[in-house]
């Protein structure tokens, strides 16, 4: 980006200015991820309404509440048809796995799995923190 820039505008940039102006071209096309954040209570309550029985549970910090902000916590959701799918037709092994999500997110996601009659592996739960 530099490059181009020295050569067909003919103008000086720094590397720093370059990545400000790329990070804010990839926000401008993708959204920015707290944009999505924002985006969740409104996906949770559609959740609530559209699968009954199913668990959707968001946490909003503390801290940032009190300061008048809404900064996402952790949040957690089972589907009502996964969890008696799981009942119904899996054995009763529950299996736990994590990953860290990188970049800007920075959070943890934690999914509960079982496994299925074919050994196969079956979503029951997942969580972010």
């Amino acid at each position: 980006m530099k490059k181009d820039a020295e050569e067909e505008l003919m103008v000086s940039v720094s590397i720093y200015k370059c990545k400000r102006v790329k990070r804010l071209i990839v926000e401008g096309l993708e959204g920015s991820y707290i944009d999505e954040f924002n985006h969740l209570e409104t996906y949770c309550n559609e959740l609530r309404k559209s699968n009954m029985g199913s668990y959707v549970f968001l946490e909003l910090s503390k801290e940032a509440l009190d300061n008048g902000k809404r900064v996402f916590s952790r949040w957690y959701l089972c589907f009502n048809a996964a969890k008696t799918g799981w009942k119904v037709g899996c054995r009763p092994i529950i299996g736990a796995d994590g990953t860290f999500l990188k970049a800007n997110a920075r959070a943890i996601m934690l999914t509960a799995i079982g496994l299925d009659a074919n050994n196969g592996l079956y979503l029951i739960a997942v969580g972010i923190t």
